[in-house]
């Protein structure tokens, strides 16, 4: 590879990385402004929109790669950005500014990815595959908790945290899509 095909990759990662980090702020604000104007406290936004829209591309690729039959490359991709998630990004934040949480998350949420992350194992050691069936049970578990969620948000809402909106609902939108 010569030095100038090596130069413009540099330079497309490089402006990938800054596309990269600006779409992530297009999209916190979008989600942010959202949450706002629909008087849903920070947290649940964190655990549910952004949550969302932050997996999409890993749910692209392993979708995409579980259609091909490179099973094996769906279930890596979701354990490595699970890892890199935790471990990685977690660490970093923690390294850069001291991470207080919020007893609910000590309570409920923390609890809550154990034993999901329990449960998953359990459906794969169980027999090496994931089955149909399993795969079912794994999504209405996510579509149980985003209900929890509302739920006990609706109960507590006196004393939760809500935001002003920084922009109305139709740019929101744009910037949550232009972000992902």
């Amino acid at each position: 590879m010569d030095f100038v095909a090596l130069g413009i990759q540099v330079v497309l990662l490089i402006v990938g990385f800054v596309l990269l980090i600006k779409g992530s702020d297009f999209f916190v604000d979008g989600s942010s402004s959202i949450a706002s104007l629909l008087k849903i406290p920070t947290l649940i936004v964190g655990l549910t929109i952004v949550a969302f829209g932050t997996s999409a591309p890993e749910a692209a690729v392993s979708i995409t790669s579980s259609l091909a039959g490179s099973n094996a490359l769906a279930v890596s991709n979701v354990i490595g950005s699970n890892l890199f998630n935790i471990l990685l990004i977690i660490g970093i934040c923690a390294l850069l500014k001291e991470l207080e949480l919020e007893k609910k998350v000590l309570n409920t949420d923390l609890p809550f990815l154990v034993i999901i992350t329990l449960i998953a194992s359990a459906f794969i050691l169980i027999s090496w595959n994931i089955t149909r069936i399993e795969g079912i049970i794994l999504v209405f578990i996510l579509i149980g908790y985003v209900i929890y969620l509302i739920y006990s948000t609706k109960k507590s809402e006196a004393s939760q945290e809500v935001e002003k909106p920084k922009m109305g609902l139709p740019r929101s939108i744009i910037y949550i899509v232009g972000g992902i």
